[in-house]
């Protein structure tokens, strides 16, 4: 008999995260719900359309479809690799964006694409007020 972690269960990290996930060889792998210490949730989701992609733990890391909700509010829902968003989602700001036009954070939205958890290919980034940048992005910085 071995201590490796089989089936549907409930982690506890030392830093109080938490991932409820299913396990096979004491490694998250199938759909779940991880939630860091600093009040992040990261989930594995379904296709809007029921057909497409749906998002799961894989070794540990979130793949395909998935959502965050941070501790700020901000929410972002797409794809995932290595469990960082990557290829295409959507990132909505609560407050968490520097306005266009001042250092006043406001909200927004961002619908694009990411690579490694940054905005990078092409992306629309809408503010509040309307003001809208439509182009390229590259490691996080519009080009």
């Amino acid at each position: 008999m071995n201590d490796r972690r089989v089936g549907k269960g409930k982690m506890i990290f030392k830093d109080q995260s938490t991932l409820i996930s299913q396990f096979i060889d004491d490694q998250a792998d199938g759909h779940g719900i991880y939630e860091d210490a600093f009040g992040n949730s990261y989930q594995s989701a379904v296709a809007e359309d029921g057909i497409g992609e749906t998002g799961a733990f894989r070794n540990g890391r979130l793949y395909d479809m998935g959502k965050i909700k941070f501790k700020n509010e901000d929410k972002y829902k797409g794809y995932f690799k290595d469990g960082r968003p990557s290829k295409k989602g959507e990132l909505r700001y609560n407050l968490s964006l520097l306005g266009p036009n001042s250092d006043q954070f406001e909200g927004g939205e961002y619908k694009g694409e990411f690579k490694a958890g940054k905005r990078h290919g092409f992306g629309v980034l809408r503010w509040e007020d309307g003001t809208l940048f439509e182009g390229e992005w590259q490691a996080d910085e519009r080009l």
